[in-house]
């Protein structure tokens, strides 16, 4: 429900370049949870963090990305 206000959100206030969304989903999943299993059900572990941040970086960075000016 959050995720969905969130970007309900963004979509509404379209016309800020400046305003972002990212589903964390897109980052970190249930199927990576089998993989990557959070210890504590909420912390990842370094592996995962790796993970998290890589998918951030590919996310952002992109062409398309929100960060794509500042390569």
């Amino acid at each position: 429900m959050i995720r969905d206000a969130l970007a309900s959100i963004v979509e509404a206030r379209s016309h800020d370049s400046n305003l972002h969304y990212l589903d964390g989903t897109r980052l970190y999943d249930s199927t990576d949870a089998v993989i990557h299993p959070l210890a504590d059900a909420l912390h990842p572990d370094a592996a995962s963090h790796r993970l998290i941040g890589e998918r951030f970086a590919d996310y952002a960075f992109s062409p398309v990305g929100p960060f794509a000016d500042r390569l």
